[in-house]
């Protein structure tokens, strides 16, 4: 078993920021076992297996905004809280990614990651909400949200 601790020793000239694995695993949390299990306990999925390390030029709302982008063009429509959802989630991202978010959109994207993940039939829209973590949000609170 291989930790994301270990995978960063590997390159000492980076400063990691957070690990993408089905959600984002924070820096300081990079000793966590990369096993179902833990990965859960952490609040993100084994998903594919794949792992994007990021340092610390990625802005976490712009990877989350990303991610919902496939999320939303992905969604077969059949339900609407996936459909419209993970639209809405995706224009508030946006709004972030352009200086233009607001406190408020934050509160309406925690909202909406609930509902989409506790109301849509499917694997794609029960996991969509992990992508726009509360770790996003810190990020943005610290960043390009306007009270």
């Amino acid at each position: 078993m291989t930790s994301a601790a270990a995978r960063q020793r590997d390159d000492r000239s980076k400063q990691y920021r957070s690990a993408a694995v089905g959600g984002c695993i924070p820096q300081w949390r990079f000793d966590l076992p990369i096993d179902y299990d833990s990965l859960t306990e952490a609040g993100a999925i084994m998903g594919s297996g794949g792992m994007i390390v990021l340092d610390d030029n990625t802005c976490m709302v712009d990877l989350a905004k990303y991610f919902m982008n496939f999320l939303r063009d992905e969604s077969c429509g059949k339900c609407f809280t996936c459909r419209k959802g993970t639209q809405r989630m995706w224009e508030i991202l946006d709004d972030i990614t352009k200086g233009q978010g607001t406190l408020e959109q934050l509160d309406l994207l925690a909202e909406l990651a609930r509902t989409v993940k506790d109301t849509t039939m499917c694997g794609l829209g029960q996991s969509a909400p992990i992508r726009c973590s509360p770790r996003c949000a810190i990020s943005a609170r610290s960043t390009s949200v306007t009270s």
